[in-house]
This record gives structure tokens, sequence and C-alpha cells, in this order.
């Protein structure tokens, strides 16, 4: 049976509706029973556990129930007649067959790993970037409205703000063939513009889909064409089911575009594609927590109109208490599944609060140029208070001491008077006080900081803040969170491993309260000659970041220094120094005051002394017995006491300490260290490099000046003179005078020409001398003031003019022994001469070490720089160099001579010289020559010249 899917058959006419059948009405009353048994079942549920909660008497209400085994269970339908349950009030599982030593260790990570947990969510919410809004799903009317990553980055939204002609890319819609839907397509679905065309669509999308491939390629087309068709869209992958089951369905960005721009006109926020669908809610009616729909716009709905204020703030028009925001992603304690940012939330209507921190998610920012509505439009504190009254943090552990303008409560105190301070918590200590305080809203906007962090000093006690174990523990400023956060981890699986939970209590109560300290930031080198950057932390690590930020460093910090060069690597020894510098200044400004106090005194005396009577016997009987015993306007007040009285004996507490400054006990006073840290403590960052005193560059400065000033008069007079030469050059050139033509008695040279304006005059010559030894004068007066500067080089040291990199100076030679084959050669590897021989002595297992190394032509190598690289060289011990040939024919020989001795025996290599006796002449043949003997006691004989006979050689 052929559909109608056109419904051409209707001739426009409404189709009547389907009558229900009998099982439609049983569907539909077996789902309404299922309803109500689910409905009587909770209900049944919440009546047991109001019940345990009244007979178990327990602080709070019951929340979950478990049997024996651990099972939650939410129903009272699983358990059995009489069987055993445990009731919590909310906090998981507790195995009661365990020891109280295990179920109080449990218990004790448990609270730990919570407030992991939650500064873990802190740190996921804290910082929401490029976020914007937009609409879920296709452009049509009830897609929701969320926030979601800004298609465009900043760079591309700054070039298009300078270029303000230039519109964003709009969605192009891909050219399709014509249909007969009247050119709707599956790719314009956003464009429809009536629910009628979009069912039509919808059923022809479904009846395609119900086809078999030869059906949706035509019935006239053959195999060929059909397996061609069915492998178009898988391209070169060769299984189509694969990958249509595996293609990414990311969209595209251009449509991502179109769905995050909007427009405000006539207090409608309208997409900018679609000028007909405006911002609007379900139904049409307001109330809190609603969520933001596309509607169709309505120009006498008041509801879809709304306010944009100068702070951020988006209200509606028919109700202003309603504004525009962000709701808060859901996490509940215990899950591991953190919510990483805020992207794909809904935008859903709240209440307006008033407070200045807090309200992050209600902040909006409208760029006109783009068309984005960026969210959490507001700074960095907001954001973080924010974050952190939605995962149950103290804002104390971000703001600390300091007070800020935050939703909080008022705890009622029982005692309290009119002068008593009033005690106010933050909303996440307020939540997790409910049932245990009675806290009431604050209607007023205070600027406060919690009191869970101070509550020790205030004595409150039995408080129970947001965290389980970590009040006033913790830091989770804007530079040290991440850092809190890693080092807890680290810590909560350490304590994992410990199995005494008396030792876990121990360690975690042995964290202190969270101490911050304010510096005053230096560039290292530079001194005080910039202002510092006032920079709280409560870690060296959070104190380095802050200060590559803030002093715009070109590498990140890494070492801080005090005034008097010492390295501070944790901040007990920041706080350590601070109060030995504090004790220092205090003993100096002490025993300033103690010399003041003594030149007062020795001045009174010395007035008194010029005021004598001339009576020396009255002045004798009278002062001896006066004493200084008060003020009265300014003026000493003496008395003349009885001698015999207790005035008249000094008091022990009151003598008068004389010589050096007092004791030490007068110093140690007991010093608050909230008053040793309330001065910044000046610190000067370095990126690596060693410490430079800040009275060094001080000292440089004023040298440089005083350096600049005696070089400004020579070089102000250097500039006159050659201003001077310059006009006498001038004035020569444009004279044009002739030349005179000196005739001489020279035949090469006859005439001579003298003067005119190409030659330069006496004077001029004169002031060019002048002008070198001033150019001379000035050159040297700076290369003296060089050497005078004190030098501020990093390490006094290091050789500047040294190379940042040397090369190595390894070489690889091939040896071999003096005298042998060549082919025997091995590698060897030196930076010098020594580690060369070295290298050949043990490459070539020699039984003397080597010496010397010569070329294979014989020369001696004695200088490393002659070496070339992977040059061949012979090794010798000492011995001279010995060719390779001639060492063969010794070999040789050797081996003949020991055949002979071998074969004819040993008296064959006997040799035997003998030599006959010529009696014409009296000459050994074989002595030394006539003339080589002494002179004395040999007579002159005549010289014979005959000839001596050969001798006979027998082997």
């Amino acid at each position: 049976m052929m559909k109608d899917l056109n419904r051409t058959s209707m001739n426009g006419k409404r189709p009547h509706r389907r009558k229900k059948t009998n099982d439609d009405d049983e569907i539909e009353m077996t789902q309404a029973e299922a309803g109500k048994k689910d409905d009587l079942q909770k209900l049944e549920m919440q009546l047991f556990l109001d019940r345990c909660t009244s007979l178990l008497n327990l602080p709070f209400a019951a929340r979950r129930l478990f049997d024996k085994e651990g099972t939650e269970h939410f129903t009272l339908v699983e358990l059995d007649r009489d069987q055993n349950v445990y009731v919590s009030c909310g906090e998981p599982w507790n195995d009661p067959k365990l020891s109280k030593s295990e179920q109080q260790r449990r218990f004790l990570l448990a609270n730990l790993s919570s407030d992991v947990q939650q500064m873990k969510q802190y740190c996921a919410l804290r910082n929401p970037i490029d976020l914007v809004m937009e609409v879920d799903g296709p452009i049509q009317t009830n897609s929701r409205i969320v926030v979601g990553r800004c298609s465009m980055t900043r760079e591309e939204r700054d070039a298009l703000e300078r270029d303000k002609d230039k519109e964003p890319p709009k969605e192009e819609p891909e050219e399709e063939p014509e249909d007969p839907t009247g050119g709707l397509s599956e790719s314009a679905d956003a464009n429809f513009t009536s629910a009628h065309a979009r069912a039509h669509i919808k059923s022809d999308e479904r009846y395609e889909s119900m086809k078999w491939p030869w059906e949706r390629t035509g019935m006239n087309n053959g195999i060929d064409e059909v397996e061609d068709a069915n492998d178009a869209d898988a391209g070169p992958y060769s299984n189509r089911e694969l990958f249509k089951r595996f293609q990414s369905k990311n969209k595209s960005s251009t449509r991502r575009i179109s769905s995050q721009r909007f427009t405000y006109q006539d207090g409608f926020i309208t997409v900018v594609d679609r000028s007909d669908l405006v911002l609007g809610v379900q139904d049409g009616e307001l109330a809190e927590y609603s969520e933001l729909i596309l509607c169709k716009k309505r120009v006498d709905d008041i509801n879809q109109r709304w306010v944009l204020t100068k702070d951020g703030v988006v209200h509606s028009k028919s109700n202003y208490d309603l504004i525009i925001g962000v709701s808060m992603p859901f996490y509940k304690a215990g899950d591991n599944s953190i919510p990483s940012s805020f992207e794909g939330q809904p935008i859903t209507l709240q209440l307006h609060r008033t407070t200045q921190l807090g309200n992050a998610n209600h902040k909006w920012n409208f760029d006109t140029t783009t068309g984005f509505i960026d969210a959490f439009a507001t700074n960095t504190m907001d954001k973080e208070v924010t974050a952190a009254n939605k995962s149950n943090v103290c804002t104390h552990a971000l703001l600390g001491h300091s007070p800020a303008e935050q939703p909080g409560y008022i705890m009622n105190l029982p005692n309290a008077t009119r002068e008593t301070e009033p005690v106010l918590f933050c909303v996440s200590c307020a939540r997790a006080m409910r049932g245990y305080q009675k806290l009431e809203r604050l209607e007023v906007q205070v600027e406060f900081s919690c009191a869970m962090g101070t509550a020790k000093e205030r004595g409150l006690r039995n408080l129970h803040g947001s965290f389980q174990c970590l009040n006033g523990k913790v830091d989770l400023s804007t530079y040290e969170a991440e850092n809190t956060v890693q080092m807890w981890e680290e810590e909560l699986k350490r304590l994992r491993t410990v199995t005494n939970a008396r030792t876990i209590a121990r360690e975690i109560g042995a964290y202190q309260q969270v101490i911050s300290v304010r510096i005053l930031a230096y560039k290292n080198g530079e001194g005080r000659r910039q202002a510092g950057e006032l920079i709280y932390g409560s870690s060296v690590t959070g104190l380095l970041d802050q200060c590559t930020h803030r002093l715009g460093l070109n590498s990140a910090a890494r070492r801080l220094f005090t005034e008097d060069g010492r390295l501070m690597l944790a901040k007990d020894d920041l706080i350590q120094w601070a109060v030995e510098n504090y004790m220092g200044q205090s003993k100096k400004s002490t025993k300033s005051e103690h010399m003041k106090t003594q030149d007062e005194g020795n001045t009174t005396k010395e007035s008194l002394a010029s005021s004598k009577s001339s009576s020396q016997d009255q002045l004798n009987s009278g002062l001896r017995d006066l004493v200084l015993t008060g003020e009265n306007n300014g003026e000493k007040i003496i008395e003349k006491p009885d001698r015999g009285s207790k005035a008249a004996r000094p008091q022990s507490g009151h003598l008068q300490r004389r010589g050096s400054f007092g004791s030490s006990s007068d110093v140690r006073k007991e010093i608050s260290l909230h008053s040793v840290l309330r001065t910044p403590i000046e610190l000067w960052v370095s990126c690596g490099e060693p410490f430079v005193k800040p009275q060094m560059v001080d000292k440089l400065r004023a040298v440089t000046s005083q350096h600049r000033e005696e070089r400004c008069g020579v070089s102000v007079e250097l500039d006159k003179e050659k201003h001077v030469l310059r006009q006498m050059q001038g004035r020569r050139t444009h004279g044009m005078d002739y030349a005179e033509l000196v005739p001489t008695m020279d035949t090469e040279n006859p005439v001579l020409v003298e003067g005119g304006w190409t030659q330069p005059t006496y004077q001029e010559l004169k002031k060019v001398a002048q002008v070198e030894m001033l150019e001379t004068h000035l050159h040297e007066m700076k290369e003296v003031q060089k050497k005078d500067e004190p030098n501020l080089n990093r390490n006094n040291n290091i050789d500047v003019s040294k190379r940042l990199y040397k090369q190595s100076q390894m070489k690889r030679v091939y040896i071999y022994p003096n005298g042998e084959n060549p082919q025997r050669a091995l590698y060897a590897w030196g930076e010098s001469m020594d580690q060369l021989l070295e290298s050949a002595t043990s490459r070539l297992s020699l039984r003397n070490p080597a010496k010397k190394f010569f070329s294979t032509d014989g020369l001696v190598v004695e200088n490393f720089d002659d070496i070339e690289k992977d040059q061949v060289l012979v090794v010798s011990s000492g011995e001279p160099f010995k060719d390779n040939t001639k060492y063969k024919l010794e070999i040789e020989r050797k081996a003949e001579w020991g055949r002979i001795r071998k074969k004819e025996g040993k008296q064959a290599t006997d040799i035997t010289v003998s030599a006959k006796k010529s009696t014409a002449v009296e000459v050994d043949p074989f002595g030394p020559p006539v003339l080589a003997v002494e002179a004395n006691g040999i007579e002159d004989e005549p010289v014979m010249t005959a000839q001596a006979p050969t001798p006979n050689i027998d082997f």
C-alpha cells in the first residue's frame, strides 16, 4: 500500500485525528498505576526515615538506608521483614564490623577527601573565560539558551573590532537539487518558518531512511552505478559502514557563530540571523529558575522585553527583581565527577542580589560590534567568591582578613550586647552550620571577613565550618589555589598509607592556620628606582608567580632576596627574618630615645648649674638634697625631702642606669606577629641571577650622575668648537676666493697654487686640531669613568667576554704501534694530547705508556692543534720512528739467522775475520790509522804508497 507523504489527497484539508483504541487506554492506565505505585513507595520510604529519625534521636533527618552488606536501598520493597538496616544522615556507608580504630581512620580520610574534592571543584569553576550566550541546537522556537565557548578567538574579535565594517562569516547553505518541498533541505532546518513544513521534511527523512540502497539511487540505475553511489560517501575508505560510524559530527564554525550572535533593540534580544526569534520563557510565565528559550517575537508581550544596565545585569521589564543568570553546575558531595566548567549550562531567571561580590553569573557584556554576549563579565575576585559559594568553600580561604562586600549571615550570640562585635559568616559556612546555630541573613550590604578564619582568636568553639578538617588551614587565593590543591592531594595520598588513626589525626591537626605575608617586590638590579608592587601570598611559590606577572619579567621569577642579601626559600624563613628585622629596628629606636632622654637630662642639669646663688655654702647644702620628682606644665618640680623619710632614699626600681643601654629584657618585649607583618617586607626578585644590593645601585646612579656632569662640560665645549669650525668652513666655501699662483725655482713644479676656497686656512687647521684634542680627551674620560663605576655584574668571577657555548675539542684519530702494520690501526679519542696518549696506551695494550706521536712520514707531532680529525698516527713509547719496510727487512734477517743456526748449527753463524800481513807495509788493516796515533814516541817514517792486500773473510 502506497503512503501519501505529500498529503495531496487531502487538498489542503486538515486530516482527521485517529481515535484512541482500547489498547491505548490500557497503556495509559498502566502508566498511571505505575506512577501512583512509585509515589506510594517514595512516600512509604520517607515516612520510614522520619520514624527512624525520631526513634534513634538523630541530630539530623535520616537521609539514606543501607543493609548489612552496605547496599543502599531507595524503597522498602526489596527489604525483608525483621531485617537489620542502617540509617545515616547523608554520610556514606560505615561498616560496623570494622574495628573502632579502622572506622575512625576511614572517617578522617573521608573528611579530608571531601575537603579536597571541594577545593578541586572550586579550582575548576573559579576562572570561567571565553563563555558567551548561544542557542543550543538549531535556531528555531523552543531551543534552549545556554552558555558555550566562543567560536572566535580573542585575536579574531580584536581584529573585527578594529575593522568594524567587516561582518563575521555567515552560514551559507550548500547548493542542493530542487525538491518538491519548496527548496527546503536537511541542512536548512534552522531556517524553516513553518512547523507544517518541518513535519513534512521529517516524515520524508524517515521514509528515505527505510529504503534500501538501490531504492535510494533509483530503479533505472545499473549495479555498477549503485555500488559507486554507495561508495561515494566513504571516499578512500573501503568500509562505508565503519566510516559512517566513526565519522566526526562537529558543527561548522560558521553555524556556531550564527547561534552566538544577538542584537538588542527596543528591549528585545534577537538572533541576528532570525529577526523573528527573541529570548523568552516557556509558556510566557516568568518564574524563578525558569529556563530561557527562543520564542516567536510578539510586540505586545512584555515578558519578552529586557533591560540592560551599565553594571552588566539584564533585568526583566515586567519584573525588575528577576534577572538573567547562568545556572550553577550541579555537584553532589562525594561524587568523583567534578564539573570542569560552565560550558553547556542553561541560562535561567534568578533573583537579583545587590552585593558587590558573589554574583559573577549575573554579569553580562553585550559586544555591539561582534554581537556576542559575554558571560561572567566581572573581575577576578567576584568570580572566585561566586565559585566558592557554589563549591562550599569558605571565603576566608580566598580573601583572608581583608573585608569584602559579599552575601552572608549573622550569628545570634546568647550573651551579646550592643558593644559586642557581630559575628558574620559567609554563605558556605552558614550552610554547613545550619541546624547547629541560629543564623539570620544579612539584609544590608556590609563588608566583612568570614569569622570562621578567626574563630580561635575570638573564642568561638564548636563551630562547624564549610570544611570538615581544614578550616583556616588552606590558602585558595588567586595564585595559591593550584599549589594548595596539589599539596593536599599528595598529603591525602600519603595519609592513605598510614594505618593508625591517631597518627592521621595528629598530622592533620599539626597544620597551623595559614598566615599570609605582604611583600613589596622590586626588580633585582634596579634598587628602589621604581615603586614596588604590593603582593600578598602564603607560599614562596605563589609569591614568585605573582612577581612574574606583576613586575612584567621576561622570564619566570626564581629567587627572593632581602635587603641584606639573604635568600628566602620558605615562608617561615621570611617571617623569621621579618621578626628579627623588627626587633633590630625596635632596639635602635629605643636606644635613640634613651640617648635623647639622657641629653635632655644633661641640659636640665646645666640650666640648674647656671642659676647658682652667690652663696657657695647655701648651694652645697641645698642642692645636695634636691630630688626630681615630676613635671608641672613642662617645668621640673624640685622638692627637698627629709633625710629620714623613704623619699630621700632611692627606690630600687627607679635607680638610674648608667653606662651602656639597658639589658636585653627591655628589648625583648612581647611582639604580636600581626603587628610585625602589618608592614610589607621589601624583597628583590631575581630570575636566577645573583643578588645586587640596592645600596650598590644607588651608588652607581650617583656616580653615573656625577660622571655625566663631568662629561657635560667637555661635550658642550666640543659642540661649540665644532660649530665654530663649521661656520669657518661655510664662510670659506661661500666666499669663492681665487687662489694665488706663486712661481718657484723647481723645474718639475714651476708654479704653486696657494690659498683659494678649496684649501683650508691656518685658523681652520688650528680649530680642527682643537676639536680632535677635545674628542680624544672625551674618549679618555669615558674610559677612566668606566673603570671607576662600581661593577654590578651578576657575578664578578664570570668573564663577560667568554663565549656562551664552547665547542667540544674532542678528536678521533687512527693509531697503530711504531714500526707495525698500519692495518692494525684502531680508533682513539681525546680533547688534549695527554688524553690521546692515555687512550692510545689503553687501546693498543702497550707494555710501556705512549709518549710520542709520529705522522706516517716520520714527523713528530707535538701540538694538539696540529692533529686533524681521523688522522693516522704512529704511537711510540720513546723509541725513534721506524719505517714499516725497514722493520720488515730487519725481521727477515733475524728470521734467516734463526733458520741458518737451526739448520747448520750454532757454529754456522760464527764469523772469523783474518788478514795476511804484508812485509812491505807495517799497517794493520783493521787497526787505527797512522794519523790517529799520538806523535810522541813515534819516529818519522817515509810514507809508503803500497796497496794493502785484501783480507780474507771466512764465514
